[in-house]
């Protein structure tokens, strides 16, 4: 048993990204897992990205990078379901509304529009994007796992699990989950700004690699063409 891998993509949010590390784009644990494989890494991961970026970014990647017949292996972790991107002329581009941290106009005047049904609905969306990745990927046979850095607040994931126990199921029992990066690093050391220090980072790239391992066997890198990060720059505001 063995599985090929000719590039690694990662999606998420900052802590994804590697917010506030030092050589952050090769000290991330994407970066550092795609090292212990030995194939190069893409990046797509946003400060601040909500989970309708995270969709988006992966299909634009995708239909690009799908193009190359090569073999690639996603990895998406989930963010918060408070967070979302709208198109604003200002910005010229796409913007991040952070709805648990409601630091601009825009956000605080989302978040008075907010009630317990509101919050059950922001989770719904969130487990509807992750639906349609998994679906994107079993139609294309694209290997992957899934995790989360935000996992839902208790009482609308049982709200979801009442009023719509199929997506509920679907999502939480997807064989490509592996464990949650929120459990994993919850009770790690932070950095001052709240994000996961270089020690993190490796404890999430050595389990991944380890699960890897564990469901497929044999890692075995081959170098085949691939969409560069370069190529996703003019897509990110």
């Amino acid at each position: 048993m063995s599985l090929e891998i000719s590039h690694l993509v990662v999606n998420g949010c900052s802590f994804t990204y590697g917010q506030n590390l030092k050589d952050r784009e090769q000290n991330n644990w994407g970066a550092l897992l795609a090292k212990k494989i030995g194939v190069p890494v893409v990046n797509l991961a946003n400060p601040g990205a909500g989970c309708d970026r995270i969709f988006r970014t992966t299909h634009e990647y995708f239909f690009k990078d799908n193009t190359k017949n090569n073999k690639p292996f996603y990895i998406i972790a989930w963010t918060s379901a408070l967070r979302r991107e709208e198109w604003q002329i200002a910005h010229k581009g796409y913007y991040n509304i952070n709805l648990v941290d409601p630091v601009t106009n825009l956000s605080a005047a989302f978040l008075e529009q907010m009630n317990e049904q509101g919050m059950v609905e922001y989770v719904r969306k969130k487990y509807v994007y992750w639906a349609r990745i998994i679906n994107l990927f079993t139609t294309f046979q694209i290997n992957n796992f899934m995790t989360e850095f935000f996992p839902s607040y208790e009482y609308t994931e049982i709200q979801l699990r009442k009023f719509n126990p199929y997506l509920y199921d679907y999502i939480t029992k997807n064989k490509n989950n592996v464990e949650r990066f929120f459990d994993l690093t919850k009770d790690l050391p932070k950095l001052t700004c709240g994000h996961d220090t270089l020690e993190t980072q490796h404890i999430l790239a050595e389990y991944c690699y380890k699960e890897l391992q564990t469901r497929y066997g044999e890692i075995i890198p081959v170098e085949m063409n691939y969409t560069p990060q370069d190529f996703f720059h003019i897509y990110t505001n």
